[in-house]
């Protein structure tokens, strides 16, 4: 496996570069337990909406976006306490009322907020109210078999259930060989101002182990505002308490004095085997299971612009790409995509590349 980030921004001096392909798994993408199939709760993406918090109550207003994301995890953990007694009913009166009640509370406060320094947002209650979808999956036996495709492994006795990740896993329908693909990336034509150089920011592969299930451009000071396990390469000192003083006078794993901050969620192995956070939050209590793997190598490549000159970055910019709701959304913002070397002209949103 390999990690591989591109900018076609320059870093600036003590600059910070925050990467996430999935900002929060309790943002419409966790699946819990209990149930045939599993379930996927969709609340109205508030942060959306948002789109123009002024900036005198954008902490405040952070810190409540923050508490949406913990409200809607907690929301997982009652479903998958429901097990066979949780018919429509049980799932409307014990997950999705109070959940609605909750989110009420907080979409009023966050318009208080605005409103304190501008006109107060409108529309806002029409976005308490959330959902739950059971999934279109199939059981891993079901996996298509054959020497052109990975087959969903069967659920080990030893694996956790929680999330119903032991369960179910990619199908042979999920991947695609990129030699099939079309080409759909065109190249921009190179203007005679373009900044045509690159250069490569050599952190590592994780290798001190630098883990947390924190999401400090999504979710700044909450505990597990991601509700998933993160591998870090670059500055040392990161975690959802981050300060920019905290951050500017840290050690980094990069070569070059890199002090910026590049992460992504791990990637697991399902194989049965109980890893050091199986019951830790981003681990075992958010339903992820599995061994964590290491990358095999990890590129953080930075390229100039074809049709223009390159500015640094600000300090402190932080960058996020991906859509934490892909997986009920579509793939219209799902900015991360899967090729292959050789084939960068073919991307891939919602389909793995042989």
């Amino acid at each position: 496996m390999t990690v591989a980030g591109v900018t076609a921004m320059a870093v600036g001096g003590g600059a910070l570069l925050m990467t996430d392909n999935d900002a929060s798994a309790a943002r419409g993408s966790t699946k819990a337990a209990g149930w045939q199939a599993p379930m996927t709760i969709n609340c109205p993406d508030v942060a959306v909406r948002l789109s123009s918090v002024p900036e005198q109550a954008r902490p405040a207003v952070d810190g409540e976006l923050a508490q949406l994301d913990s409200q809607v995890a907690d929301a997982y953990r009652q479903l998958a306490t429901g097990g066979a007694q949780a018919d429509q009913k049980w799932v409307r009166t014990r997950v999705l009322d109070p959940l609605s009640s909750q989110r009420r509370g907080t979409l009023d406060r966050i318009a208080a907020e605005i409103e304190r320094v501008s006109s107060r947002p409108q529309g806002m209650d029409a976005l308490a109210s959330c959902t739950v979808k059971k999934d279109d999956v199939a059981p891993a036996s079901a996996a298509g078999s054959g020497s052109d495709a990975p087959s969903a492994p069967a659920a080990s006795a030893s694996a956790p259930a929680a999330g119903g990740q032991g369960q179910t896993g990619p199908r042979r329908s999920d991947f695609v060989d990129i030699r099939k693909v079309r080409p759909n990336v065109a190249e921009p034509r190179v203007r005679s101002d373009a900044s045509r150089g690159t250069f490569k920011s050599r952190c590592g592969r994780n290798e001190n182990k630098h883990f947390n299930p924190d999401n400090v451009i999504v979710a700044p000071g909450v505990s597990n505002g991601a509700h998933h396990m993160h591998d870090y390469v670059g500055n040392l000192e990161t975690d959802a308490f981050s300060t920019n003083d905290d951050l500017a006078t840290a050690n980094t794993t990069c070569t070059n004095g890199d002090r910026s901050t590049h992460y992504w969620p791990v990637l697991r192995l399902r194989n049965g085997k109980i890893e050091a956070d199986a019951n830790l939050p981003g681990g075992g209590q958010d339903g992820n299971v599995g061994r964590i793997l290491q990358p095999a190598s990890v590129q953080l490549t930075f390229r100039g612009s074809p049709v223009g000159k390159v500015t640094a970055m600000p300090t402190f910019l932080r960058i996020i790409t991906g859509d934490a709701k892909a997986f009920t959304n579509g793939t219209a913002n799902a900015n991360a995509s899967w090729s292959c070397t050789g084939f960068e002209n073919r991307q891939l949103k919602d389909k793995y590349p042989l």
